[in-house]
């Protein structure tokens, strides 16, 4: 009889106290590789079980951002460009939305 595998999926493992002794290994190179892309004096990251944000200079924001889409598949991460939003202060706004123009990002 053939199994079907139906792939990872968001919410999979919440609630499942071991999936933290299995998830952490996994994403170790998701924080590392973006973080060595950029200056971590100009870029800070903070995470959240399987959700990340950065906070810093937009020019190294773009940097680890562009580091993730690329390393990221390789360690099974798919970004979500959709449920990424760029933000910046007031008087950055066109400046982020043209960084990351075609990034796919809100």
């Amino acid at each position: 009889q053939e199994t079907e595998y139906t792939g990872p999926h968001e919410g999979r493992t919440q609630g499942d106290a071991a999936a933290t002794a299995i998830h952490a290994p996994g994403v170790k190179p998701l924080i590392t590789e973006p973080s060595l892309a950029v200056d971590s004096s100009e870029c800070k990251q903070t995470r959240h079980a399987d959700d990340s944000t950065a906070a810093g200079r937009l020019c190294e924001i773009k940097k680890r951002w562009d580091t993730l889409c690329i390393r990221g598949p390789e360690h099974g991460h798919q970004p979500k460009p959709p449920k990424t939003a760029p933000t910046a202060k007031e008087d950055r706004p066109q400046t982020a939305k043209q960084m990351f123009k075609g990034s796919g990002t809100q």
